[in-house]
């Protein structure tokens, strides 16, 4: 029992599996923080942009 625990913890370069999901789960919450962050910048900037381009042509559609 005590061996397929260490087994489980310990992979056979001696890497903890718990560090590599920790390291996993880091580095997957700082590319979805950027990717949110990114997404709402590129948003907001298109958003502007067509209400710039709205107000420079003045169509009388809207």
């Amino acid at each position: 029992m005590k061996q397929i625990f260490k087994a489980i913890l310990r992979d056979e370069r001696g890497a903890s599996i718990v560090e590599s999901l920790l390291y996993i789960t880091v580095i997957a919450s700082v590319a979805w923080v950027a990717t949110t962050t990114l997404g709402g910048g590129v948003r907001t900037g298109a958003n502007s942009l067509g209400t710039g381009v709205q107000t420079r042509l003045n169509p009388t559609w809207t």
